[in-house]
């Protein structure tokens, strides 16, 4: 490093937050890759590969103390280059029926081969009431 150069590193994740509805079933898609941008519009060029890449995303209540739902996280196809950097993550109507309305945190994280660490995504989940039950038969 330089002295008296001003530097700084960033290395906080991504906000993106969700607003959800309790009891429905949750599917978002990402996909991470490498990009230009032109003009202020910012193109995927190539997907990251994401082979042996472990993600865990979690909702917590807002102090960080209970952890109010696990999502899973699939990979999409890692060997097409259509599809490489791509997954989804669900959450499936009986786990988000147990998320209590509010206002709430989650985060993605990814557990690289060989061990290194780093949450990509972080942000509010807002959980909003659910209306419809379903009709017994």
């Amino acid at each position: 490093m330089l002295m008296g150069m001003a530097t700084a590193s960033d290395f906080r994740p991504a906000t993106h937050d969700l607003v959800l509805v309790r009891g429905d079933t949750v599917e978002l898609h990402f996909r991470f890759g490498v990009g230009e941008q032109t003009l202020g519009v910012w193109t995927l060029t190539e997907g990251a590969d994401l082979s042996g890449v472990e993600f865990a995303a979690q909702i917590w209540d807002k102090s960080n103390t209970t952890k109010l739902a696990d999502l899973t996280v699939d990979l999409d196809d890692q060997s097409d280059p259509e599809t490489q950097g791509g997954f989804f993550v669900r959450g499936d109507a009986a786990v988000m029926a147990d998320v209590p309305v509010g206002k709430h945190k989650w985060d993605l994280q990814a557990t690289w081969p060989g061990g290194r660490v780093k949450t990509y995504l972080a942000g509010s989940a807002t959980i909003k009431a659910d209306y419809t039950r379903p009709v017994p038969p």
